[in-house]
């Protein structure tokens, strides 16, 4: 297992396992999963002066893995909306995420269609 602090907050950092923790502690956050099942987690932000939310998803990804392209989304490969694992989180587009999302039954093909306005194959 391996840890890396976190660019958004040094006072915190995540594994390849996708645990969250503050430095100098042993036990993860928990966080809490928002209305679409996504696991976010808060932290305090001292020159801020308020707490501010993050994707765990989104850390790990950050903290991992390399993104040469500068794709603004992260994608489950399994579909697993809580499996935060670096090896199962990779960047993409919009058209890469909508295509993963159909072609693993997790959208609809008609919303895909209306989406990318073109033939889907799968």
């Amino acid at each position: 297992m391996v840890w890396k602090t976190l660019k958004e907050n040094n006072l915190y950092e995540c594994n390849d396992l996708g645990e969250v923790r503050r430095i100098g502690k042993k036990k993860p956050l928990k966080g809490t999963k928002n209305k679409k099942g996504y696991l976010r987690v808060r932290f305090w932000h001292k020159e801020l002066k308020r707490t501010k939310s993050y994707f765990v998803h989104r850390l790990v990804a950050i903290a991992f893995i390399p993104n040469p392209e500068n794709k603004p989304h992260v994608n489950h490969k399994d579909g697993d909306k809580t499996n935060n694992a670096v090896t199962n989180l990779e960047w993409s587009d919009s058209s890469e995420q909508m295509y993963h999302a159909v072609k693993n039954n997790l959208l609809e093909p008609r919303h895909f269609i209306k989406f990318n306005k073109k033939k889907l194959k799968l």
